[in-house]
């Protein structure tokens, strides 16, 4: 545990020395202590419901499900209704496992993805798609100018992969107002 947080916060430029250790999880307290001294830390907290705060947690938690199909076409206007169709079909697979996992319909967001590479090459990168070429290629260019450094505005655009991932929240059947400590 004190590897993974050391490893995370030194990253991100953090002095984990200088903060205190906030314990939660059913077990949270039995670790805390040997997890700060092993990060150098001198304070820990445990909030006396630390126990709860885990579980609450995973209850507001997104749920989240992604699914995708191999597709090799080129990404062209010609080829948006095939695009449009298969994303119509792998939504329709998420919105089904979102529900078995009692997710409401209303809660749900959609964030469908291509993803694309330049036609010859191995490294295709992610995309929103929001049914419009043009777009999509704007998209795809930027990310690989970020990437690496350069793009080919001439070349052809191959679809690699389609992705549809949709998000919600569960329903407990009746409203919830936060816990307040």
């Amino acid at each position: 545990m004190a590897n993974a947080i050391k490893k995370i916060s030194v990253q991100r430029g953090y002095d984990v020395t200088r903060y205190l250790l906030n314990a939660f999880g059913g077990a949270g307290g039995q670790h805390a202590c040997l997890v700060a001294d092993s990060l150098g830390m001198t304070k820990v907290l445990v909030h006396p419901l630390s126990g709860l705060l885990s579980a609450y947690g995973i209850g507001l938690a997104r749920v989240t499900e992604a699914r995708q199909r191999g597709l090799e076409t080129e990404l062209s206007e010609d080829g948006k209704p095939e695009v449009e169709t298969a994303l119509a079909d792998l939504s329709a697979d998420v919105r089904a496992a979102l529900a078995a996992q009692g997710v409401p319909e209303a809660g749900v967001t959609l964030i469908p993805r291509l993803h694309l590479r330049y036609a010859g090459t191995d490294t295709a990168l992610p995309v929103v798609w929001e049914g419009d070429v043009q777009a999509a290629r704007a998209a795809f260019e930027t990310a690989h100018e970020a990437e690496f450094g350069f793009t080919a505005p001439d070349a052809r655009l191959v679809i690699e992969i389609r992705r549809d991932r949709r998000a919600g929240r569960r329903s407990f059947g009746r409203s919830r107002t936060p816990c307040r400590f």
